[in-house]
């Protein structure tokens, strides 16, 4: 098998105001099928679907709580549009989780959260040892 990763479909409680969000920052929506809502970016496909399908198509409870074991992380170019996508969240209804700071391992980064708290890490790192951008804009590893 390739290693690849397609799609990441986030459950979400309400599938209208979710959908507002992620336009309100940007992303550009294309309906699915019944339930998902789904978003092209320069990575894998973003997806949102109702939580409770989700959990029901897994064969799970939808009871969770709490931290999920999950971050969603953008790179960036620089450290100022770390800064402005953190307040483009902010405004278009998302909510602070750690505020644009220089991190102990080189990088500066910031962790916003959706309205249905999936945690979003935007980073800018300077140094391209590990991680750079492509001609494309997107990200691989150097």
């Amino acid at each position: 098998m390739q290693p690849r990763l397609s799609i990441v479909t986030l459950g979400v409680k309400d599938l209208e105001r979710s959908t507002q969000f992620y336009e309100a920052v940007g992303f550009q929506a294309r309906r699915g099928v019944t339930d998902v809502v789904l978003f092209q970016t320069l990575g894998p496909i973003l997806a949102l679907s109702s939580w409770e399908h989700l959990a029901d198509g897994a064969q799970l409870s939808s009871g969770g709580t709490g931290f999920r074991g999950q971050r969603l992380v953008s790179h960036f170019r620089t450290d100022a549009q770390v800064r402005a996508a953190y307040e483009e969240w902010l405004a278009a209804g998302g909510y602070s989780v750690r505020p644009p700071t220089d991190r102990d391992w080189g990088a500066y980064t910031a962790i916003v959260a959706d309205p249905d708290a999936h945690l979003w890490e935007f980073v800018h790192h300077p140094r391209q040892d590990l991680v750079r951008f492509n001609m494309f804009g997107q990200l691989e590893l150097s």
